[in-house]
């Protein structure tokens, strides 16, 4: 079975909101994934996020739009590593 793993997240502000292109200021409001291996879909919202990390660290591949340049930034406020090694 495939390990791989879509997701797409939303934000609780826009960069208008924070002054600007920074995505450090931007918070997660929830992570929709849909789960290959399952088949199934999740919803993480911000306070979810820890139980996330390990299934992320642990999929062959993390599959999204414009990930490497907004989502995963975006959850990087969240995670301890950065999520641009491991997608």
């Amino acid at each position: 079975m495939s390990k791989e793993i879509v997701l797409d997240i939303e934000t609780q502000n826009t960069f208008q909101d924070v002054g600007g292109w920074n995505h450090e200021k931007l918070k997660i409001s929830l992570i929709g994934v849909y789960f290959y291996e399952t088949d199934t879909y999740e919803t993480f919202l911000e306070a979810d996020l820890p139980s996330l990390w390990p299934r992320l660290e642990h999929a062959d591949r993390i599959i999204g739009y414009n990930q490497k340049s907004f989502d995963n930034p975006v959850m990087n406020n969240y995670y301890a590593g950065d999520l641009n090694q491991i997608s």
